[in-house]
């Protein structure tokens, strides 16, 4: 290759990791709005749970449910002469005591949910003879190799941040993983043993029941989050009947539904847990979404792209939930 080649495909390349900056290296809004769209958006878990943007890097948010009971009969006058019951009466004027005593007041539960962000970074190497190898006879033009490379970047972005979601945990060895606990470690309520056997209605309904009676009313906006392979078992189990559900199954041409209750397919998910609950009981905070920069090393001959971002995760109620251990696999 001449010189003057060289150069050009230099050029073509500076041009093209140029296209991905605006400002001194920040991210241009409408590319960073692209590109964060594009990450939510490669995995379906994120598409379901429930996204807060921040301004700070914690957010506390103040919770409150009701303990038990509401409603109570209201006292009056002639319910207390019925009753020959002159505690609902005020001594010396005869009128009724219409106040509910304290073990009848509605009561309720507070709290705080912290929702903490980390700063998270990621860097990809471009050496000057990859930009030569996919740039070079203009096999790729600056516009596909700028969506190549946003494309590239998110898809393992949003893998690693849906692993940093679901599988957080304080203790993991993991770096990424052990910077706050995730969706697994949250769940400790209300937990179902399975004991290795495998997947089956029975399952499910016993998920169902664990969860606490004020939230069953709420059951048509809880989803099951499971690992693919479990979905595949049990699409193979339904496949088995001998109706038009089981050919669905096989082909796949409905989504799967457990007892009224959807699944959804979640790749960090491990094979043998299963989490049951309401999709915007999961947070997910967004201090900044993306910020992308670039470094050239001459000395190295590459272009450094880094992506920085500042996330967090929390669950608000965490009872909301019910956790399935020890799952077995289905073998048809």
């Amino acid at each position: 290759m001449s010189d003057k080649s060289e150069l050009e495909l230099l050029r073509k390349a500076d041009l093209t990791i140029q296209n991905l900056l605006d400002d001194g290296g920040a991210m241009p809004y409408e590319m960073a709005t692209q590109f964060y769209r594009k990450i939510m958006e490669t995995v379906d878990f994120f598409g379901q749970i429930r996204q807060i943007p921040m301004k700070r890097n914690e957010l506390r948010i103040p919770t409150i449910a009701s303990a038990g009971r509401m409603l109570r009969v209201a006292r009056n006058m002639y319910s207390a002469i019925e009753n020959n019951d002159s505690t609902g009466l005020d001594a010396g004027y005869g009128a009724p005591n219409r106040a509910l005593s304290k073990a009848e007041r509605a009561k309720v539960t507070t709290g705080i949910i912290s929702l903490k962000t980390d700063e998270l970074i990621a860097v990809m190497y471009l050496t000057y003879e990859l930009l030569e190898d996919v740039i070079e006879g203009g096999q790729i033009d600056n516009t596909d190799f700028q969506d190549l490379v946003l494309n590239i970047m998110a898809d393992q972005i949003a893998l690693d941040l849906e692993a940093k979601v679901v599988l957080g945990d304080t203790a993991s060895g993991d770096e990424l993983l052990s910077l706050q606990n995730g969706l697994i470690k949250f769940a400790t309520s209300n937990v179902v043993n399975q004991n290795g056997e495998p997947i089956n209605h029975i399952l499910f309904a016993e998920m169902i029941k664990s969860l606490p009676q004020r939230y069953r009313s709420r059951l048509s906006r809880y989803k099951f989050f499971v690992n693919s392979n479990v979905e595949i078992d049990f699409r193979a189990q339904i496949a088995q009947r001998q109706t038009d559900l089981g050919d669905a199954m096989i082909t796949g041409r409905v989504p799967v539904t457990v007892l009224g209750v959807p699944m959804i397919k979640v790749g960090s998910m491990p094979t043998d847990v299963i989490i049951l609950t309401d999709p915007m009981n999961i947070m997910f905070g967004v201090q900044r979404k993306f910020r992308l920069a670039t470094e050239r090393d001459e000395e190295n001959r590459l272009i450094k792209i880094i992506v920085t971002m500042r996330v967090g995760q929390a669950v608000e109620q965490e009872d909301m939930m019910v956790k399935a251990l020890n799952v077995g696999t289905f073998i048809g």
